[in-house]
């Protein structure tokens, strides 16, 4: 499997780098980014995390605060893309106060594929994608329904587009043990041992895409999470389920 991930992200890499030399040069964007995703960690900061990020549009190549995308098929029906990602999911002692003797948890870059059935209702979509960094060397699956991955070029006039998104996330078990397991060596008195197992995360939510003006756009989402049994069990979750919210404004030149 790894070696196979390996291959992908090598095939993603040519990609892109052909595709950057065929395809006229599309939009680039800069802006920051708001969120609040570690707060399923018992006593991280809850306070929202804020980054600067970088995005670009062009005719097969996609880039987007977490995600940079080649489209190989891009039809009336379906899209077909390979992708690699980076969540920021990681565990730092920076944003703790009460995991002394834990090991960080770093992000992960994840390679994988991704391809949208396209409906009058929504884009039905498919991802899949491992880790090739070897924090992890796990796998993910997430089947969704909503809106496109990408938010519409400026076409002259201010434009909001809002619409719901539900969908269901597979984790292997290497995934759910490094980022909510207790190794023997990190246990203590408070802090049972704990092996993650494979788990499945149902959420639902809504995402928000405006076009306010040609060079600023703004695009958030609100999502609300059922976390199962293998990752609430951990002795590190504070909550089964888990609301989330992202929010980002982009300067376009």
């Amino acid at each position: 499997m790894k070696k196979t991930l390996m291959t992908v992200a090598s095939v993603l890499v040519i990609a892109v780098s052909n595709g950057l030399q065929a395809e006229e040069r599309g939009r680039i964007g800069m802006g920051i980014n708001l969120s609040n995703k570690l707060d399923i960690y018992n006593n991280a900061d809850s306070d929202a995390i804020a980054g600067v990020h970088f995005q670009y549009r062009g005719k097969r190549l996609n880039i987007d605060e977490e995600t940079i995308a080649y489209t190989l098929s891009d039809t009336e029906k379906y899209q077909i893309e390979l992708m690699a990602r980076s969540e920021n999911r990681g565990l730092e002692q920076d944003y703790l106060t009460d995991f002394t003797g834990l090991k960080e948890r770093d992000e992960s870059l994840d390679a994988g594929f991704r391809a949208g059935f396209k409906t009058q209702y929504g884009l039905l979509s498919v991802e899949a994608t491992g880790d090739i960094t070897g924090t992890h060397n796990g796998q993910e699956v997430d089947i969704r329904f909503g809106p496109d991955f990408y938010q519409k070029a400026w076409n002259g006039k201010r434009e909001v587009s809002i619409g719901a998104l539900a969908g269901v996330k597979w984790q292997s078990k290497d995934v759910v043990d490094y980022y909510y397991g207790v190794s023997t060596g990190e246990a203590t008195a408070s802090r049972a041992a704990y092996n993650g197992e494979d788990a499945v995360t149902p959420y639902v939510g809504m995402e928000a895409k405006a076009n306010l003006s040609k060079r600023f756009s703004m695009h958030g989402n609100v999502l609300y999470k059922d976390r199962p049994d293998e990752i609430t069990n951990s002795p590190l979750v504070n909550k089964s389920n888990d609301g989330e919210l992202n929010l980002a404004v982009t300067y376009w030149f």
